[in-house]
């Protein structure tokens, strides 16, 4: 379990960290510029975050045989 969520982890950790740059830099009203890529890079840090979460669940469903937990994952990502 601890591998696993090992990637997770550092990404969320690396999308907090942007975040609170970003929070900073609005504080102190930094240029817009910088403000808008920050804001693109903790996005994109986060939806790594959720696609390694993701091929970590499917994974794991998909190697258990658990049908329901994997329509219940397919459920969440076609209301979204």
């Amino acid at each position: 379990m601890k591998d696993e969520n090992h990637n997770v982890l550092v990404r969320l950790r690396r999308a907090s960290g942007q975040i609170t740059a970003l929070t900073n830099m609005i504080e102190q009203g930094e240029d817009c510029e910088k403000v808008l890529i920050q804001f693109l890079a903790a996005k994109a840090a986060v939806e790594k975050a959720f696609s390694e979460s993701l091929l970590q669940n499917l994974k794991k469903c998909s190697s258990e045989n658990r049908g329901q937990m994997l329509e219940k994952i397919i459920q969440l990502l076609v209301k979204n």
